[in-house]
């Protein structure tokens, strides 16, 4: 289980890291045009820099939860977290929440505000 866990960590993490690259790419140098593709990300044309923020914070909230479960599965062997780590990780994982949670609802006010 943990290594599954590995594997969709590096996925989430290569996924953060080409969503930065395309939208850094549209947004700087020039359209991406794919000449009606199927195979053309929806997300590409709907994204700016505001939605990247969310979206960036949506990953690496996911990142962090796959840390944690990592954190928790390995709970029974003897390099495992002790029990004031533990707190901090969940503490630090609901500042994360609480901070996707303020962006998000400040992007969407700004949204309607437009």
């Amino acid at each position: 289980v943990v290594q599954v866990l590995g594997v969709v960590d590096i996925v989430l993490v290569m996924n953060l890291v080409l969503m930065v690259i395309f939208v850094g790419y549209v947004n700087f140098v020039s359209k991406i045009h794919f000449h009606q593709s199927e195979d053309k990300p929806e997300w590409l044309d709907k994204l700016s820099y505001s939605g990247l923020k969310v979206q960036m914070m949506g990953s690496i909230l996911a990142i962090s939860s796959v840390r944690m479960l990592r954190a928790f599965f390995s709970l029974g062997s003897p390099d495992s977290l002790g029990a004031k780590d533990l707190i901090w990780l969940v503490s630090i994982y609901g500042a994360f929440v609480i901070a996707l949670l303020c962006v998000a609802v400040t992007n969407k006010l700004q949204g309607h505000s437009e």
